[in-house]
């Protein structure tokens, strides 16, 4: 039998990469919430401004002492 279930992902605001866990090799979350506990707290995902980047996509500001998402070129 399949049942359709919704599950959620981290999706990077900046350049759009799909978050795939390395430690636990998982894509799809059953909230949102822990889509993004895993990706911050195994992958070094941020929340910045409400939005959410992978470790390319964003620096840390020592000027503002705060994470701030990298500028598109």
């Amino acid at each position: 039998m399949f049942k359709k279930i919704d599950m959620y992902t981290c999706v990077c605001d900046g350049c759009g990469k799909v978050y795939e866990c390395c430690e636990f090799d998982m894509t799809a979350f059953e909230t949102e919430e822990l889509a993004f506990y895993y990706a911050n707290t195994f992958d070094d995902w941020k929340e910045i401004y409400g939005k959410h980047y992978c470790p390319d996509c964003y620096d840390y500001d020592p000027y503002k002492y705060a994470y701030v998402p990298l500028e598109e070129e």
